[in-house]
């Protein structure tokens, strides 16, 4: 590629897998960007009793510099029968020569990594400005040619939607109704359908690891960069589940002009493989100055109440040191913060999340890492509120040493955020080092 594709204010990646642990049927993988991701559910819907779904979609178009390394690591999570493909709405700006040859590069890697799937391309739909449908078609063009050479099947969603009503099936300038979604959803499935291998049976996923096997009905990762392309304040990282990413935003808000926010929220546990292969790629896409984590709540399932834990402890204590080491092995190993996991205040669902919390704090304190008990003061559950907000934002800014109001360093004031043995010191938080 001559030119590399700049970034975009808030670049993400969003990944599902729906009944992660069944293999009786085939498996398929959708990719693509917001539009696939917003009618991947009905798709799932529409397989039903066919093929199992799985979805990788990210703000990255194929001359990002990175988008080869997304796809490699999705490919390696599960064997699939099928592999449905678009890009091109986050394209604007890439030089079309470019485009060209890295959509050959993306079907090359597909070929190479998908161990046989079928690939069908999808081409991409239109918007309701005349002038980016204009681009769009463009993009289109160069995709068809690459895949005629190649002998790719097209699933046209553009044909099926260009013809439609703006104001009816549009929510903004690219996203669908509900009704647009589920239109294309059909046309996504029956594509599937006409061109899956019937013969070709799903292989078993690989999170097989101690404590890594899922049981959940659906496994799903959020990945998020505020910022992307600015690097004149520290970075943060925050990893935990969808109470994380149900505060990500606000969080972001609070930190203006002191520090830029990454974000990892998952369904995965640390036992499973895939959990520390997205780490991985995420410590290696941008540098970060602090980390502060969690994991626990999807380690848990059991009954309705959730009274047990079917997690393998010891391994995912172990999963928890990985990590630890992974994290400290960056360039400049980050400051690292443990966020604890609670019960919150509900009586039903204390047991696994405590046994959880025990196995962490003594990891906690092997390694000399603050924990901050983010959950246990709040009265109205883990949800977002203002409280966890202004908890989180704290954490972060006393992790950097800083005042997040004044940008002023706190490092040994009195009252500092960042106490002198490294415990972020309020009331409640703990030193599991000392």
């Amino acid at each position: 590629m001559n030119a590399e594709r700049k970034r975009e204010n808030i670049e993400w990646i969003h990944t599902v897998c729906h009944e992660p642990g069944a293999t009786n049927l085939p498996r398929v993988l959708l990719i693509g960007d917001s539009i696939t991701n917003n009618y991947q559910e009905y798709v799932s819907e529409e397989l039903s009793g066919t093929a199992y779904v799985s979805t990788y979609t990210s703000s990255k178009c194929v001359t990002d510099r990175s988008f080869l390394k997304e796809l490699k690591l999705m490919l390696s999570d599960n064997e699939y029968a099928l592999i449905h493909f678009n890009n091109g709405l986050h394209s604007w700006g890439s030089d079309l020569q470019d485009m060209g040859s890295a959509m050959g590069e993306a079907l090359k890697l597909l070929r190479e990594e998908g161990k046989g799937a079928k690939i069908v391309w999808a081409s991409t739909t239109p918007t309701v400005s005349p002038d980016n449908t204009r681009l769009v078609k463009e993009f289109n063009a160069i995709a068809a040619k690459v895949m005629n050479e190649n002998n790719i099947p097209t699933n046209d969603l553009f044909a099926l939607m260009d013809p439609m009503d703006r104001k009816q099936y549009w929510t903004d300038n690219f996203h669908h109704t509900v009704e647009g979604k589920k239109i294309a959803a059909k046309k996504v499935a029956a594509g599937i359908r006409d061109n899956l291998q019937t013969n070709t049976a799903s292989q078993p996923g690989l999170a097989d690891a101690a404590g890594g096997k899922s049981e959940e009905k659906m496994d799903w990762t959020k990945i998020y960069w505020y910022d992307a392309e600015k690097n004149n304040l520290p970075r943060v990282l925050v990893i935990g589940d969808s109470i994380h990413d149900d505060y990500q935003r606000p969080v972001n808000e609070a930190l203006v002009g002191t520090a830029f926010l990454s974000t990892y929220s998952t369904s995965r546990s640390f036992a499973d493989p895939l959990y520390v292969k997205e780490l991985k790629y995420i410590l290696d896409e941008y540098k970060s100055d602090v980390v502060v984590f969690n994991n626990g709540l999807h380690c848990n399932n059991a009954n309705p109440i959730w009274k047990t834990v079917f997690s393998d402890i010891p391994g995912w204590e172990a999963g928890l040191r990985r990590v630890i080491q992974l994290i400290r092995d960056e360039d400049d190993g980050p400051k690292i913060v443990w966020a604890a996991s609670d019960s919150w205040n509900d009586t039903n669902r204390p047991a696994g999340v405590k046994a959880l919390q025990e196995a962490a704090a003594r990891v906690m304190k092997e390694n000399s890492i603050p924990q901050r008990d983010l959950y246990s003061a709040l009265k109205t559950g883990p949800q977002y509120d203002e409280e966890l907000t202004a908890l989180v934002a704290s954490t972060i800014c006393g992790a950097l040493g800083i005042d997040g109001k004044s940008g002023e360093s706190t490092t040994g004031a009195a009252g500092s955020l960042l106490g002198p043995t490294g415990s972020v010191g309020n009331a409640n938080e703990t030193n599991s080092g000392q």
